[in-house]
């Protein structure tokens, strides 16, 4: 088998990269060592930001955030679980140092009268609560539809397959090797494989995988009520939820101590910590709002590449795009790090941009093929399920 392009790693990334490489008419297989989504792109809140959490501490991000966000929603309207605007809150100094910034970088925001934020909030009089434009979408509702996309493009998929290393010949890629002792012969190589990208550049002795960095945070799911929107603490430490469905809301804490870790190993889910989140959703939310005693706990991964623009906390959620030539010689083979869900899109644009030398605009242009159950079909075998729904 040759292909002009070979992606491994089926997250968002991957899904986003293998669609805009088929567009620009290459031929693309998407290799994922489990089922599509089985890592962080279906362990996230499924949060579109519309750049106000990252206005203070990473303004670039903000910026990439409030263009992405509009492609997002038209994209994926079918995908969209919120029925309301997220709402931001904190004390009434921070919120207004938020807004501030917020009015410098155009990002729209509305203040929730007292009365509306009391229906979900305790302590609604002593903080301030503001309504952004962020919107929450179901992650495994959105990898269905990249999938359905990347087969109506032509894109193959091998799930179940797991990549050992890169094939390189003088110099360039020539295909990647599969832990069966499979070859898929390719002129082109794209690494989206999270925390996995590390020990494939070191398999053609790259020095870029010392920049690469996985850090683990805590995720809860709760059964809720009425939860028909996010709601983002600006507070250290505070809890950030985010409804998934009807019934399920997921919650993390903003600012969460970061564990950093290798490519293999497993960090189990830190009880304390839980208790603690637990604990401090009860104080925050109005009676009724969550089951704290309810649900389930993982935790996810978020892959980076360390460029030297880190906050306090270590943490730098920009994408990056790796072209192994400028750093080891090695033609062919290219990294691919979208940060954040928000910025896959971007990060696929660019790639195929520098690939291809075409200049081309964040939204894909393939739409979901209407009425073909064979490709819905495939897209659900393919697709891992919520980790939140595993009994």
């Amino acid at each position: 088998m040759h292909y002009d392009c070979v992606v491994v790693g089926g997250g968002i990334a991957g899904l986003a990269v293998a669609l805009r490489l088929a567009e620009a008419g290459l031929s693309t297989a998407l290799i994922d060592k489990l089922k599509v989504g089985s890592g962080a792109s279906l362990t996230n809140q499924g949060i579109i930001h519309s750049g106000a959490l990252y206005s203070l501490l990473h303004p670039q991000v903000s910026a990439l955030c409030s263009e992405a966000h509009p492609v997002y929603r038209g994209l994926f309207e079918s995908s969209i679980v919120s029925r309301r605007s997220a709402w931001y809150v904190g004390s009434p100094d921070l919120v207004a140092k938020h807004s501030t910034l917020w009015a410098e970088q155009g990002i729209r925001y509305g203040h929730v009268q007292e009365e509306a934020a009391g229906e979900y909030l305790l302590n609604s009089e002593a903080l301030h609560c503001v309504s952004v434009d962020d919107f929450v979408v179901s992650p495994r509702s959105l990898l269905l539809d990249m999938c359905t996309r990347c087969t109506a493009a032509g894109v193959e998929f091998y799930t179940g397959t797991t990549v050992t290393r890169v094939v390189v010949s003088r110099g360039r890629v020539s295909g990647v090797l599969s832990a069966s002792g499979q070859v898929f012969h390719a002129s082109n190589v794209v690494l989206c494989a999270g925390s996995g990208i590390s020990s494939l550049l070191d398999s053609v002795g790259s020095r870029l995988s010392r920049r690469i960095k996985t850090r683990m945070s805590l995720v809860a799911s709760f059964e809720s009520r009425g939860m028909d929107g996010a709601i983002m603490s600006l507070e250290y430490g505070g809890p950030c939820l985010s409804p998934v469905d009807d019934t399920t809301s997921l919650a993390v804490r903003y600012g969460a101590p970061v564990r950093w870790v290798g490519e293999r190993e497993r960090i189990p889910v830190p009880i304390e910590e839980l208790t603690e989140l637990r604990r401090d959703v009860s104080r925050t939310l109005a009676h009724g709002v969550i089951d704290v005693n309810s649900g389930s706990a993982w935790v996810c991964s978020k892959t980076e590449y360390s460029a030297g623009a880190a906050d306090e906390w270590g943490v730098e959620p920009g994408y990056a795009i790796l072209d192994s030539r400028r750093f080891d010689d090695v033609s062919g083979l290219w990294s691919v790090i979208p940060g954040k869900l928000t910025l896959a899109l971007h990060a696929a644009r660019d790639l195929v941009q520098r690939m291809c030398g075409s200049d081309i605009g964040i939204a894909p242009r393939t739409s979901v093929p209407v009425g073909d159950a064979k490709i819905f079909a495939k897209a659900h075998s393919m697709v891992a399920v919520s980790p939140w729904t595993v009994p």
